[in-house]
């Protein structure tokens, strides 16, 4: 039919707080990677040679923003380049000070969420490879998928015969392709997910088309986590139930395969 305008999923109360965290939090980790890219920036052209972001370099920025004793410059001088300039310095203080006030309002974030997540996102932080704030940002990007607005806005995975296809589900949701796309990077390594990665591979796919396919997996048992209400496959080996948490102790079946992953 044409002139008809394709309607909208709208996520109501819960849902729509989440999702306001969630891409909240989004928000604040860019911030933090442009603040961490300007001081590497700053680092490189001053000639260190140093992984600012561990916790031997956080505290050699530290000391870089105080100043360094002899001695220390001494202990460090093939790590340590150039003398900043006033100029360099000011703006690496400064830098610090945002990136300390980045990740405090980060945790300050990631703690309400957790505050407000039900049980449902539990359930979903069970999936190797999803962590309990990725499990949020996937439930509040997939919304109430039993909603038929939900699935006429794209997120219900398409049904051909007894196959079923999930390669349009996340196409249209940028938050929801790039939470999934981080989750297959990590899952990969998983089991059950790496050995449907490792054939992919075996079949010539590139690592990032194979990781695309896995998001695309995770993106269909993801929904049917959220509309069944329960996750029936493997369960991570780190899984930890949140405090202030209940969750039923006969769903951790861990030895029970996805049907899902076979080729």
């Amino acid at each position: 039919m044409t002139g008809v305008i394709k309607g909208s999923y709208i996520p109501t109360g819960e849902i729509k707080e989440l999702r306001e965290l969630t891409r909240y939090r989004e928000s604040l980790v860019e911030k933090i990677t442009q603040v961490k890219n300007e001081i590497r920036k700053i680092l490189e052209i001053a000639g260190y040679k140093i992984q600012p972001f561990d916790k031997k370099g956080r505290q050699l920025l530290e000391k870089l923003v105080k100043g360094v004793s002899k001695e220390e410059k001494d202990e460090l001088k093939e790590r340590l380049g150039r003398n900043l300039n006033d100029a360099e310095k000011l703006a690496l203080k400064q830098l610090v000070e945002l990136l300390k006030n980045l990740e405090n309002m980060v945790k300050e974030v990631e703690d309400m969420i957790i505050s407000k997540i039900p049980q449902l996102v539990i359930e979903l932080s069970k999936i190797p490879g999803v962590g309990l704030i990725s499990a949020a940002t996937i439930y509040a990007e997939f919304g109430d998928v039993s909603s038929s607005k939900a699935a006429y806005a794209g997120f219900a995975p398409k049904q051909s015969g007894d196959s079923e296809s999930h390669s349009d589900m996340i196409r249209g949701n940028k938050y929801l392709r790039r939470i999934l796309y981080l989750v297959a990077r990590v899952a990969r390594n998983l089991e059950p997910f790496n050995g449907y990665y490792e054939r992919l591979i075996a079949r010539g796919k590139s690592a990032i088309k194979a990781i695309c396919a896995l998001a695309g997996k995770l993106a269909s048992i993801c929904y049917h986590v959220i509309k069944d209400g329960v996750y029936k496959g493997v369960v991570k080996k780190s899984f930890r139930v949140p405090r202030g948490k209940e969750v039923n102790v006969k769903d951790f079946d861990v030895g029970e395969a996805l049907d899902s992953l076979s080729p």
